[in-house]
């Protein structure tokens, strides 16, 4: 085979790969079948393509066993920046990945030693300690983990954009 004809063969795999949601350890498999390796679209000569950067400019481990679910459930966040009249003000924000739910509320420049209902969308989700740098923050999660909160019983298993998210004196609305 000519260089040009094993080029538009690695073009036809590589387009293909993208409809096809094909994995980079099966693409390499598949190029190694013809005879040439390469790496991730970015230039990663590893191809080691599981870290990817998120919308949030952070980054997410992709691997199925690092989040509970499929590599290929697309990962929807949900942020609100809380704000009220007083000094204290955080962000919350409600994250889907597969079937599990997150919710995480924090809050800064509060009272140290005080404490925060928490409420989401007019139901009583738990509350808010603020610590000893005033500031504080508390995550519910339908999968029990160290330094999470079982999500309340009577909190909906899905929020959405538009709902309202309150502490103490803080209100915010998931974004979209």
């Amino acid at each position: 085979m000519n260089k040009h004809r094993i080029g538009a063969m690695v073009f036809c795999i590589v387009a293909m790969s993208a409809f096809c949601a094909c994995t980079p350890e099966a693409m390499n498999q598949i190029l190694g079948q013809l005879g040439a390796v390469i790496g991730n679209a970015s230039g990663n000569p590893s191809g080691n393509t599981n870290t990817n950067t998120n919308t949030n400019g952070g980054t997410s481990n992709n691997s199925p066993s690092s989040q509970g679910s499929p590599a290929n459930v697309p990962d929807q966040r949900f942020p609100a920046v809380l704000s009220g009249a007083g000094p204290e003000h955080g962000d919350a924000e409600y994250r889907e990945v597969g079937t599990r739910r997150k919710l995480k509320v924090e809050l800064e420049d509060a009272v140290v030693g005080s404490t925060h209902a928490i409420v989401v969308d007019g139901v009583s989700a738990g509350d808010l300690v603020i610590g000893p740098l005033g500031e504080g923050e508390v995550e519910f999660d339908t999968k029990i983990e160290p330094g999470h909160v079982p999500w309340p019983a009577d909190l909906p298993l899905r929020l959405s954009p538009g709902v309202i998210i309150q502490v103490g004196n803080t209100s915010g609305v998931l974004a979209g």
